[in-house]
């Protein structure tokens, strides 16, 4: 039966969850040559701060995959990418991520691939409401999901052979996880964790640093129709009272037909100074063009998934808005060379008209994580690609960065975010650098701030991961 349009565009705020998350090399690379070299083919040496793990074998090796877990074939390494790109609510709905990936494939097959096995992209477009039949695919076509994620990605779990992500035994280096059923799953790979029950507090120590007397009175502004954007919020709102946030009425906004207007007003009317919006880029833009309209003087502030090109495409109206980072933005790729030469490889090896977002840097980053774990197993086991033995290489890597795409995580320790973060806003309709100062006092030496005792464990009805007890990894 077709779902309603209204349950179509709930979902997408799911997304927003995702992404205000916070993931160096593995400890083994400390030694890895920094030297910079060109993305355009052929012996590519590193990328970023870190060794490519990509190459034409593995200690002289070339590498095969376990043949009853290969998807479509011995021949490649297939890996399906989750996306929503093609739904009909919201058309390219986490294409940058399907993007990003496609670019990693390629700029790694120019290498030789993994151990001079290829990677073959599988588009596992769910259009957010078709998450089973794109697990019916990925179970029989893919070796392992990678670099991509579902808005609604507690749908993996079908509960059906032949498209339960269980019970084929599937594995994910996700580009961003939404439910705790997903994000806290055995067999779930995140360069950029987003547990549901421990959460950083240096975001939002940042902010009240700043605007001390501004989030004394702090609203938060989110999508209704569904328990896990409820459940967003609550987490968000634990840290801020954790922090020493005050709060005034929380505000709720339809996810169909939205009309910011009247959620700008309230606003105005609950008298708030501070505005934490959980949502969309569009609906962040919407409401922020509105609060301008109603002479709002406070601050707002949203997690990562804003970084994009649609907050600003008001114009002005975005100026002052704030988002929480673990990413190293854009703007700086000259200060920092992962990104600069993620740009790169986009630019050589994406799609013609492919987006880059936010989203694009975690999606790259969860391609090089995949392909280090993947390599790691080789190197171990002579030369063979398993499930098993790809996220037992994981398990001991306890260091990633992405080659300096992002914040330091612990790729081990499942569901552990990190403690760092800076923010950033819109100025004159741009992204720049707000917190902390490059250089400065609070600057971490790699343009973040880093709280050491920062992590809290988050209390209230956030559900559990699903987890397969008879799985070993």
């Amino acid at each position: 039966m077709k779902r309603p349009l209204a349950a179509l565009l709930v979902s997408l705020s799911l997304v927003a969850a995702a992404c205000g998350a916070n993931g160096g090399d593995s400890a083994d690379d400390e030694e890895s040559s920094t030297t910079q070299a060109s993305a355009s083919g052929g012996g590519v040496a590193a990328f970023g701060t870190m060794d490519s793990p990509c190459g034409e074998d593995v200690d002289g090796t070339k590498v095969t995959v376990k043949a009853d877990e290969a998807g479509r074939g011995t021949d490649k390494l297939y890996v399906g990418v989750a996306n929503d790109r093609t739904n009909e609510a919201r058309p390219g709905l986490l294409a940058e991520m399907y993007d990003a990936t496609v670019a990693f494939a390629n700029w790694c097959n120019s290498q030789g691939g993994i151990g001079g096995l290829p990677l073959e992209v599988i588009d596992l477009d769910g259009q957010l409401t078709k998450v089973e039949k794109a697990m019916t695919t990925a179970c029989s076509d893919t070796f392992a999901m990678v670099g991509g994620g579902f808005a609604q990605d507690n749908l993996v779990f079908t509960g059906k052979d032949g498209s339960d992500f269980h019970k084929c035994k599937m594995i994910a280096f996700a580009g961003f996880a939404v439910s705790t059923d997903f994000s806290e799953a055995n067999g779930v790979v995140q360069p950029i964790p987003n547990p549901a029950h421990k959460k950083a507090t240096s975001p939002l120590e940042s902010i009240k640093a700043l605007y001390p007397t501004e989030v004394e009175k702090t609203t938060f502004v989110y999508g209704e129709g569904l328990p896990s954007i409820r459940m967003n919020k609550e987490q968000s709102k634990a840290v801020a009272q954790h922090v020493g946030y005050g709060f005034v009425d929380d505000i709720t906004y339809a996810l169909l037909n939205q009309d910011f207007s009247v959620t700008a007003q309230k606003v105005i009317d609950v008298g708030a100074t501070a505005v934490s919006f959980i949502g969309e880029p569009e609906g962040y833009s919407s409401l922020l063009a509105e609060l301008e309209t109603k002479g709002y003087q406070g601050i707002t502030f949203s997690a990562g998934n804003q970084y994009d090109e649609k907050l600003v495409s008001r114009g002005s109206s975005a100026d002052g808005a704030i988002i929480t980072m673990t990413i190293h933005p854009f703007e700086e790729a000259d200060e920092f060379p992962g990104v600069r030469e993620f740009l790169d490889v986009m630019d050589e090896y994406g799609p013609g008209e492919g987006k880059v977002a936010g989203l694009s840097i975690q999606s790259f980053s969860a391609g090089l994580l995949f392909a280090r774990a993947a390599k790691d197993c080789a190197a171990k086991s002579g030369g063979q690609i398993s499930r098993q033995c790809v996220m037992e290489a994981t398990q001991q890597m306890t260091e990633w960065d992405g080659g300096g795409l992002h914040v330091v995580t612990d790729p081990s320790a499942t569901g552990v975010p990190s403690t760092c973060s800076m923010l950033v806003r819109v100025k004159g309709g741009a992204f720049e650098r707000l917190s902390p100062e490059l250089g400065g006092e609070d600057d971490n030496g790699d343009g973040f701030y880093c709280i050491e005792d920062g992590i809290i464990e988050v209390e209230g009805d956030f559900g559990q991961g699903n987890v397969d007890p008879t799985r070993p990894y």
